[in-house]
């Protein structure tokens, strides 16, 4: 039996992460669960992975072609939609950067064993050691790589296409979802209230900086404020 030749792994250029789950599967169109992650690339960035994207679908729908019985059934063969499209703004102009779609099943059965097999994806920190996911929560907004293999695939329904199967992530820029800050609610820098800076004494209280206030503040005693926690 002829060895099966495995595929190259690339690897992206850093990019934006949009939407990543890489922590715990997503179940919910598919029981088997998936961890992905949406890439937002620049547009020369994104030249190379355009490329990579494109051959492997030619690859797809030229070997389609040539499994095809005759020429009416060579007619139907299409090409499916790419992988990446460009992105749009609320009012839908294109902002020149690239959107990428990379997946990687969480779980399965072995077609040659028949036996169930799960997994996780693979994350590492810019000094390549690595991080667990359901530790620490990748957030959008994270500036990160990733490893992924490019593959052709050909469905009738849908075309001969390329299939981005994520197979590790490294993150070189953290932004923990859950962990807003008032730019990505829309804030910005104003004149005004400018909260005051506390340190906290050996006795649980807090002690106002002097840019606050003359003597810690004239309302409470000492300049201190007791903690309710």
């Amino acid at each position: 039996m002829a060895e099966t030749k495995r595929r190259p792994i690339h690897i992206t250029p850093a990019g934006t992460a949009l939407y990543p789950k890489l922590g715990e599967p997503d179940t919910k169109f598919k029981a088997e669960g998936s961890f992905s992650v949406k890439l937002r690339l620049a547009e020369n960035d994104a030249d190379e992975l355009i490329a990579i994207c494109d051959a492997a679908t030619e690859e797809a729908y030229n070997a389609a072609i040539a499994e095809a019985k005759n020429e009416r059934d060579k007619k139907k063969i299409k090409r499916a939609d790419p992988s990446y499209m460009p992105e749009e703004d609320e009012d839908g102009n294109q902002t020149g950067a690239m959107l990428f779609n990379f997946k990687m099943a969480a779980s399965g059965v072995s077609k040659k064993t028949g036996k169930e097999w799960t997994r996780v994806c693979p994350v590492f920190d810019a000094k390549r050691k690595p991080i667990d996911p359901k530790k620490i929560k990748i957030g959008s907004g994270s500036i990160v790589k990733g490893a992924y293999d490019a593959m052709p695939f050909y469905a009738p329904a849908v075309g001969a296409g390329c299939s981005l199967r994520l197979e590790a992530v490294q993150v070189l820029e953290l932004h923990e979802w859950g962990n807003k800050d008032a730019a990505s609610f829309g804030f910005g820098e104003e004149e005004g209230y400018d909260v005051v800076e506390t340190t906290a004494g050996d006795d649980g209280t807090f002690a106002a900086s002097e840019d606050g206030a003359e003597n810690g503040g004239s309302e409470q005693s000492e300049g201190t404020a007791n903690a309710d926690f």
